[in-house]
């Protein structure tokens, strides 16, 4: 949007109290897409997905998701893990819109 054009720093508010404030950048890495993938060995996963599909721009997640921002078929990702041994337990394409991000900082539609 127009916004975005403009601005380089955004501070969401809450009844009046700053909830965030966040760069146009930070901004940008919070809302892009990646795959989410569910595994009990993200560790053995991450090294896998470099290895074998030259993936590298992905994040082990604390609670051991691992979130791959790199363009990739999860059909891919799949049967790479598989084909080594690594079970996977879920996988799919996560999108983050703007409009989601701020409802959750909000607490959701209905508190905004």
């Amino acid at each position: 949007g127009e916004l975005e054009k403009i601005a380089t720093c955004y501070g969401i508010l809450r009844t009046g109290k700053m909830v965030r404030e966040i760069s146009a950048a930070e901004l940008d890495a919070q809302c892009r897409d990646y795959i989410a993938l569910q595994t009990a060995e993200p560790h053995r996963a991450a090294a896998l997905l470099e290895e074998r599909l030259h993936l590298h721009n992905y994040e082990v997640m604390p609670e051991g998701e691992v979130h791959i921002f790199d363009p990739a078929d999860p059909a891919a990702i799949t049967a790479a893990l598989a084909g080594a041994g690594v079970p996977v337990r879920g996988i799919g394409v996560h999108r983050q819109e703007l409009e989601d991000y701020f409802l959750s900082l909000m607490g959701g539609p209905a508190d905004v």
